[in-house]
């Protein structure tokens, strides 16, 4: 069994029978392949160099922060307010008691914490019964008093499994989620028969392929691998395990004698013997035991099979020494100008390789290794499919070298030319400037592309570090943008001029736009989200039909009445505080989604649907006439007329009564979350 399926037991094994949180010895990968949403690859990040190494290092997780949460509403005042222990998971901490009722920021990563210990909530930051249900089983399941509230006692225990570096560790992986600890689990699940990609990424397959190994050992088919699943997993691969093969180097007979490549490709203090152990006609593991300086190119080539059982297909630079225990007892330094990797499944482990590497085959991989230089891939596939461990350091530029003058510059583009390639139908799923940009003409964003299963495309005006921390924002410049392309986003800088949006699913994400955004159908405006995202002038449907244009976002008085009309549409938005001195109807039968319904929208919110404001609507008479009309959010300061069925007043405060004209509407009707100050009684 190969070292690698050994560390994948051990750690699993491990993690199953403590219990508790075990970093990974691999971290996510700094290279980024273009498609991936991580700019850091194009920006020509400079990691840290890279510290001595130690005879048994130890891991480190990747760090994959968490976006800040927007609160719905004000969190709950703490009741203790002295306390100041934090729990850390994921990139979230929870200093506040909690307990049913409590809405905001602290629920969703109380949420976020117990999500990654096996529970199933929506972070939605509110602490309701679902949210209630998981504190209290939580809390029995640690000796707890199940009493539902998150005090000090309580969060001292969520914190006691989680780990300051806050990632999730290979205990618990689940759908969405990214990194090292799902490449292990994804390789565990191939070792047992599974052929998945091994990316990182729990996607569709992966979520399957768990489902099938549960389904097929008894365990709960919920997709989750968490801690009785990886055990069984653990189980299995120990199973696997064959006998220990002898440890490389395998001893050489001294008679008669050998080809001098085959005998010292193991021990290699000769450049000579070192240049014809890289060739075709070398073996798969080549091993300095000294520091070897070229000052010409070297080419590692062929194609070999280790030794292990079953073989498999790799070759191995190995710039270090160890003893009978494997332990790490020296490493050493390869210099040359260029090293050019043509052996596919090529690796580099440990030590220090001065100068630039050009890899043209795929699956080459840097283990706990240094690299003075820089990594160029020839071709997109060598791109996609390097992986180097957190240990390992890479001083110079890691990038895509292709013909294409849009795939090799579209993760760092710094000209108009290049730019204007790569937004096209022909160009990239996702487009990183990396300085300001100004053009003098209408620029369109087009085509659509996919990406982790998604239609998506994405215009990134920031750099970031290798931990997703923006470093750098840029201004893009034009007197119009088109959107034409499917789900397309605009993040993390500005955008000077007029965006003009025909596709559905377009997004600001941490950005400005300095100018406005008009939207040419209704399904763009509808589908138009906005996180941590300002607009400094006007957001509006360009159509003749004002009521159409200003329904979703309504300041003025005489838009919200005609917007409540028969000839308004099915959702209206007043986006501030509205007071009329006389009655008011909202009238008319409209269908969204193939279903009659109406609504008045006393709220705003951001891309994830947290609530960011509410208006108060004040009038003497709202009557409703549109059947299945909801008012939603907010204050209404007046009395409600109900003459419709199925009418709903949700998370609504009504300062007044609600008059129903019958039975039958007043026993249809909902109230779900709000209040009513007055009575609620058919008149």
């Amino acid at each position: 069994m190969s070292k690698r399926v050994k560390v994948i037991i051990s750690t699993m094994a491990a993690m199953y029978t403590l219990s508790i949180g075990v970093t990974t010895a691999l971290t996510e990968r700094h290279i980024t392949p273009i498609g991936v949403d991580v700019v850091s690859a194009a920006s020509n990040w400079t990691p840290t160099p890279a510290p001595t190494p130690k005879p048994t290092p130890a891991p480190s997780k990747p760090s994959t922060p968490s976006k800040p949460a927007t609160p719905s509403k004000p969190t709950a005042p703490s009741a203790n307010t002295g306390n100041t222990d934090t729990t850390v998971v994921n990139g979230v901490t929870v200093t506040a008691t909690l307990s049913n009722g409590s809405r905001g920021s602290q629920v969703k990563n109380l949420q976020t914490i117990l999500n990654g210990k096996g529970y199933k909530l929506s972070v939605d930051g509110m602490f309701g019964p679902k949210t209630l249900a998981a504190v209290k089983a939580f809390q029995k399941g640690n000796g707890l008093s199940a009493d539902g509230i998150v005090g000090p006692k309580t969060r001292a225990v969520l914190n006691s499994g989680a780990t300051q570096t806050g990632t999730i560790s290979l205990s618990y992986a689940a759908n969405g989620h990214i990194g090292a600890h799902v490449k292990m689990l994804q390789e565990a699940l191939n070792k047992l028969g599974q052929k998945l990609s091994v990316d990182g990424m729990f996607g569709p397959k992966t979520l399957a392929a768990v489902k099938a190994f549960q389904k097929a050992n008894g365990l709960s088919a919920d997709g989750i691998a968490g801690p009785k699943t990886n055990g069984k997993i653990a189980e299995m691969l120990k199973g696997l395990e064959a006998p220990a093969a002898p440890v490389d180097p395998t001893p050489q007979p001294t008679t008669p004698p050998v080809d001098t490549v085959t005998a010292a490709s193991l021990n290699i203090k000769d450049k000579a013997v070192f240049e014809k152990s890289i060739g075709k006609d070398g073996k798969w593991i080549v091993c300095i035991t000294d520091d070897l300086s070229f000052d010409k190119e070297l080419v590692i080539e062929g194609e070999f099979k280790n030794t292990k059982t079953p073989p498999a297909v790799i070759r191995k630079i190995a710039l270090y020494d160890q003893d009978a225990n494997k332990n790490l007892t020296d490493t050493f330094t390869l210099k040359a100008p260029k090293l050019t990797v043509l052996s596919p499944n090529t690796t580099i482990q440990k030590g220090t390789f001065k100068g630039d590497i050009y890899v043209s085959a795929p699956g080459f991989n840097l283990v706990d290794t240094t690299v003075v230089g820089n990594i160029y891939f020839t071709t997109q596939e060598a791109f996609d499919t390097f992986y180097m461990t957190g240990s390992s350091k890479i001083t110079g530029t890691q990038e895509l070298t292709v013909a294409d003058t849009i795939s090799a510059a579209s993760l760092g583009v710094t000209s108009n030319s290049v730019f204007e390639k790569s937004i096209g139908k022909d160009g990239r799923w996702i487009i990183c400037t990396v300085k300001d940009l100004t053009f003098t003409k209408p620029l369109t964003l087009s085509g659509d592309f996919t990406y982790k299963d998604a239609v998506q495309r994405k215009i990134a005006l920031y750099e970031q570090d290798s931990n997703k921390v923006v470093t750098k924002r840029y201004k893009l410049t034009a007197p119009k943008l088109t959107i034409e392309s499917t789900n397309a986003k605009i993040q993390g800088g500005t955008f000077k001029g007029d965006l003009y949006v025909s596709a559905k699913g377009f997004s600001l994400v941490d950005a400005t736009v300095e100018g406005n955004v008009y939207f040419t159908t209704q399904e763009a405006y509808d589908t138009f989200k906005m996180d941590r995202a300002t607009v400094t002038g006007k957001r509006e449907l360009k159509t003749a039909d004002v009521v159409s244009a200003a329904s979703l976002n309504i300041t003025s008085k005489a838009v919200f009445e005609k917007s409540i009309s028969k000839d308004g549409r099915w959702i209206i938005c007043p986006v501030t505080d509205l007071t009329f001195d006389k009655e008011l109807v909202l009238d008319g039968e409209f269908t969204y989604k193939e279903t009659v319904q109406r609504k008045l929208a006393l709220y705003n919110q951001d891309a994830n649907r947290n609530i960011t404001a509410e208006y108060t609507l004040t009038a003497p008479k709202l009557t409703i006439k549109s059947s299945n009309a909801k008012i939603q959010n907010g204050t209404f300061i007046g009395d409600i007329y109900v003459e419709v069925d199925n009418f709903k007043i949700v998370g609504t405060d009504v300062t007044g009564n609600i008059y129903f004209a019958t039975e039958s509407a007043k026993a249809t009707f909902v109230l779900d979350g709000g209040t009513v100050s007055g009575v609620q009684e058919v008149r």
